[in-house]
């Protein structure tokens, strides 16, 4: 079935499903688009291009990590 993830991945996103329904997590991701995009329109006026999408990366980077549930 899933054949590329790791057994604790699995376990973990169906965890996550029962939990979660589908469209809030539809909603959060949505909002979170929108005011990460609102934010970055906002910092062009104050700073270059390459030094917004450095910050989107850095601020993404943990977050991602927060939610993927992996250790290392």
């Amino acid at each position: 079935m899933h054949a590329s993830l790791p057994a604790y991945a699995v376990r973990k996103a169906a965890t996550t499903a029962s939990v979660v329904p589908a469209p809030l997590v539809f909603i959060g991701a949505a909002t979170s688009t929108y005011i990460g995009a609102g934010f970055a329109v906002s910092l062009f006026g104050a700073m270059p291009p390459t030094t917004v999408a450095w910050l989107a990366v850095h601020r993404g980077a943990p977050m991602s990590r927060l939610t993927s549930g992996s250790s290392g």
